[in-house]
Order: C-alpha cells, then sequence, then structure tokens
C-alpha cells in the first residue's frame, strides 16, 4: 500500500495547481525563498485508524501543516487572506482520489494565528488528512 505517497502526491498537485504563481517549499527539495509570500509543507503520519472493515481496509491519518510565509515588515493581512484560501482548498467533505486511495478531509482545517520568524510573518494552517484503501 502506498497511501501516505498518494496522499502526498494528490495535496503536492493540489497546491500547484490552485497557487501557480506562489513559491512552494515541499519537503526535503532544495528551496530558495523568495523575498515575496510563499508556502511551505510538512506533514507528519499520525497513528493509523485501526478499524475493522475487512482483511484489505486500512486507514491513514496525516497532519498536513502548510506555513504561509509573507513579505517582512508588511504585517498580517495578506498571509492570513492566503491562509483562508488554503483552507479553502482543504476545506472539510474535500474528496481526492489518487490510484486507489481515497483521501478525506473531515474536519475543518485550523488557520493557527500568526508568528514572527526572521521578521517575516507566518500563519500556519494544519489540515487533517484521512486516507483510506480496501
Amino acid at each position: 500500500m502506498q497511501l501516505i505517497q498518494d496522499a502526498k502526491k494528490a495535496y503536492e498537485q493540489r497546491l500547484i495547481a490552485a497557487f501557480p504563481a506562489i513559491k512552494i517549499a515541499f519537503e526535503n527539495v532544495k528551496f530558495d525563498p523568495p523575498s515575496s509570500l510563499y508556502l511551505a509543507v510538512n506533514s507528519l503520519v499520525d497513528n493509523p485508524t485501526d478499524v475493522v472493515l475487512g482483511d484489505d481496509y486500512f486507514r491513514e491519518n496525516i497532519i498536513l501543516n502548510i506555513f504561509v510565509v509573507g513579505e517582512a515588515n508588511t504585517g498580517t493581512g495578506a498571509i492570513l487572506t492566503k491562509a483562508e484560501e488554503v483552507r479553502e482548498l482543504f476545506k472539510k467533505g474535500t474528496f481526492i482520489l489518487q490510484g486507489t486511495s481515497r483521501i478525506y478531509v473531515l474536519t475543518t482545517p485550523h488557520i493557527m494565528g500568526t508568528t514572527e520568524t526572521s521578521s517575516r510573518p507566518v500563519c500556519p494552517v494544519q489540515i487533517r488528512i484521512t486516507v483510506e484503501a480496501g
């Protein structure tokens, strides 16, 4: 089963298609941050849900973090607006079929407020993804 790889491919393709003019830093891919707004993506594979729905059924849970990084010294308006666009892209009820994996967003993504790193404003958006096969 390649549920995690299918989910990663699906959310990366979705982000690229939705935000073609914005640079996106994906995990373990060389990236030179621009001075303009960009997105940084990482994920955490959470404990699988161990339900019994047949021998071939399996469910993975992924926490997808998308960090909206703004321009230095410009405030938080632009990053909060982009964070809302990210939340809408992965809104509760989103379904994606990637290969044989079914990918769901079952809860509303969480915009986690803003902070500053190296004089740049950052707004994390946390998305809980469920991936099923079988």
